[in-house]
């Protein structure tokens, strides 16, 4: 059940990566829009997933973040920084609310 659910988290953003690899540098702003919210919702649910009353083992916990890490370098070599701010501001503003420790361990409160 865990894998559906691994599997299905991870169908927005894969949506949202293969949608930015257009050959078209232009896009139509509802397609921004929708680009954006998604990015910020997964964001905010890598977050979530790492919260205190989740409890990952520090395994799962380690590959959360290093999926963060790979999705933000990814979206920034497809030339999406905006996007990939937004990405990591939502994952960044909802760690430190869900689980500021971890927050303050990974050196983001800096």
């Amino acid at each position: 059940m865990k894998n559906i659910f691994t599997r299905l988290s991870l169908l927005p953003l894969a949506t949202l990566l293969l949608s930015s690899c257009s050959s078209s540098d232009t896009r139509p702003t509802g397609h921004i829009e929708d680009e954006t919210r998604a990015a910020v919702k997964y964001g905010r649910e890598q977050a979530i997933r790492l919260a205190h009353s989740n409890s990952p083992d520090s395994l799962e916990m380690e590959k959360i973040l290093i999926d963060v890490r790979v999705r933000e370098n990814s979206l920034r070599r497809e030339g999406e920084d905006e996007l990939a701010d937004r990405y990591i501001e939502s994952f960044l503003s909802t760690l430190d609310s869900v689980n500021p420790a971890l927050y303050a361990e990974i050196g983001a409160g800096k």
